[in-house]
């Protein structure tokens, strides 16, 4: 019976752990995932102004080269961040 009870109080202590554990990776995967939208929306807002310069190696406009490129470029530090602070 006293074995039972340990088991409970440990499975309780594991549980209040896990909850805590949740709770911190899905505010930090809501960062991230607001991070890359905002980077996405702020692209997008102002393409028509980025368009007008001209990445000089590649010969295409900013902001398609933002959009394209830097969606993904983003999208992977987030990603990486977020295994970062996981661990």
């Amino acid at each position: 019976m006293k074995n039972a009870i340990q088991r409970l109080q440990m499975v309780a202590r594991l549980d209040v752990k896990v909850q805590e554990q949740w709770a911190r990776t899905k505010n930090l995967m809501l960062v991230m995932l607001g991070l890359w939208i905002f980077y996405f929306l702020a692209v997008h807002i102002f393409i028509t102004t980025l368009n007008k310069v001209t990445v000089p190696i590649l010969d295409l406009p900013l902001g398609y080269y933002l959009a394209v490129q830097g969606s993904l470029v983003v999208f992977l530090v987030t990603l990486f961040g977020f295994g970062r602070n996981r661990a």
